[in-house]
């Protein structure tokens, strides 16, 4: 992943932990709803762990925010 791309990524996982925060979702909550342990949640937004498409699509349903504008943010 090329500097600039890994910029680009961390500030959309900025995007997708605040989105979680004013949801109200703690990160076990989150977790319980995807049917994934807590520390998949902490590993991705550390980014340990990089989402695939289907992970973002289902993180953005739970909270109830659509993917458009959570990246358009």
């Amino acid at each position: 992943m090329s500097v600039s791309a890994s910029k680009r990524y961390q500030r959309f996982l900025r995007l997708v932990i605040k989105a979680r925060k004013e949801a109200g979702i703690s990160q076990q909550e989150l977790a319980n709803m995807l049917n994934k342990p807590q520390s998949f949640i902490s590993e991705y937004e550390l980014g340990k762990k990089s989402l695939n498409v289907q992970e973002f699509a289902a993180i953005t349903r739970n909270l109830k925010i659509s993917a458009d504008a959570l990246i358009n943010r």
